[in-house]
């Protein structure tokens, strides 16, 4: 049984480690705990004790690398049902826990490139996709 998972949210990139906290993890072997984002995408995890499970959630792109989130982040779209199994997919543990994506910003260049070792020097950072 899934009771939380932290943290709830990551960049479209993906490989954000997820802690699953809960009941009944039970390890049964390599290659059988899995994450399982929007009832489709299974992730390998780690069974750390009978209370707490660590995944890394998928990427949320398209096959050429490009991000799926739309212009609106934080719409339904945006985040993937959760749930867990431990016997490689047999039985699935169901949560409410949904992960949200949002997506990462770039960083874009520094002004200036150097200051003096005292510091005290304005700095310009110019991000994209920063919302």
């Amino acid at each position: 049984m899934v009771d939380k998972i932290s943290p709830e949210c990551g960049p479209d990139s993906g490989y954000t480690q997820i802690e699953v906290t809960g009941k009944n993890f039970v390890d049964l072997g390599a290659n059988k705990a899995m994450c399982i984002f929007n009832k489709t995408i299974y992730m390998n995890a780690t069974i750390y004790s009978n209370t707490q499970i660590f995944c890394d959630s998928p990427a949320f792109k398209n096959q050429n690398g490009y991000s799926l989130l739309g212009s609106n982040n934080g719409a339904d779209g945006d985040f993937y049902s959760f749930s867990i199994t431990i016997d490689g997919g047999r039985v699935v543990m169901d949560s409410k826990a949904k992960f949200m994506y949002y997506k990462q910003p770039k960083l874009m260049g520094v002004e200036p490139f150097g200051g003096p070792i005292s510091g005290q020097t304005p700095v310009t950072v110019n991000i994209s996709d920063f919302e």
